[in-house]
């Protein structure tokens, strides 16, 4: 542990092998586990479309490029503030 002064074997306790055998399995399946849950949770976010992509769909924007679209003054007349 620390170079010179203590060594591992005496700072290790005394744990038969099925104990660190089970701990290690166990910890192994918790991980690949949480591995397989994200890599689902992944697959299943990227099949489905993003709300934005379906709202520009529903009003009929989906085939403007970024550039042609309209662009909205953020003082629109009438709105009661001056600039």
């Amino acid at each position: 542990m620390v170079h010179g002064v203590i060594t591992v074997a005496e700072v290790v306790a005394d744990h038969p092998n099925e104990m660190l055998l089970t701990t290690i399995v166990a910890y192994a399946v918790m991980y690949a586990f949480l591995l397989v849950s994200y890599i689902g949770a992944i697959f299943y976010l990227s099949s489905k479309p993003a709300q934005s992509l379906q709202r520009l769909h529903n009003y009929g924007l989906r085939d403007q490029k970024q550039d042609d679209a309209p662009i909205q003054d953020s003082l629109a007349p009438g709105d009661g503030r001056t600039g």
